[in-house]
């Protein structure tokens, strides 16, 4: 069990390592300033361990089998990565906002390791970070059918969830083959007959 009180505020985002040794947490800004720390426990012990500054950070997620995250500062309007979070972090920019970054607040990686995505929940864009051996070959700016309130991925390569549980469709983002949109109806239960 890991105590999450030695953060002070509110915890925005967490994300646990697949070992599920440590966790990163990353809690809402003070005074403009916020940061990404890790979490371990050691003979039930909790240590707080703090990676990275960042201005406003709002989602996480890891790269590379937990070795190093991704984490999206909308108050800087960039993507960070931060490489060998269990020994000798180290953070670098993966994108600003002369690539799109505009207030990103949704994050997700490629189950190859190939590409970050970003999105915000307040407009329709989507930005597509490629990655080349943890260096950006590319970035991408494509537009979305709606401002996500999600972006996660589902359980087959290269397709996310934009949009939660709604009495109205769902929405799915197909990356594989350029940016394709599906929209899911949703299901529709027959009344009970009286």
């Amino acid at each position: 069990i890991l105590d999450l009180s030695q953060i002070p505020g509110e915890i925005l985002a967490i994300a646990a390592d697949p070992t599920g040794t440590y966790l990163l947490a990353i809690p809402a800004a003070s005074h403009g300033h916020g940061g990404i720390n890790r979490v371990t426990n050691d003979q039930s012990m909790t240590t707080v361990s703090g990676l990275a500054p960042a201005i406003q950070p709002t989602a996480i997620q890891f790269l590379h089998g937990g070795r190093d995250a991704v984490v999206a500062d909308a108050g800087a309007n960039q993507i960070l990565l931060i490489t060998d979070v269990t020994a000798s972090p180290a953070a670098s920019i993966l994108a600003t906002s002369s690539d799109g970054i505009d207030s990103v607040d949704r994050l997700a990686v490629s189950d190859d390791q190939n590409y970050v995505l970003a999105a915000s929940s307040q407009n329709t864009k989507l930005v597509v970070i490629h990655l080349l051996n943890g260096f950006v070959s590319a970035v991408e700016n494509l537009d979305l059918p709606c401002a996500p309130s999600l972006l996660s991925p589902l359980f087959l390569p290269h397709l996310y969830v934009l949009s939660g549980p709604t009495p109205g469709p769902v929405k799915l983002l197909d990356n594989s083959r350029g940016t394709n949109t599906y929209f899911v109806p949703p299901v529709m239960i027959p009344s009970a007959a009286n």
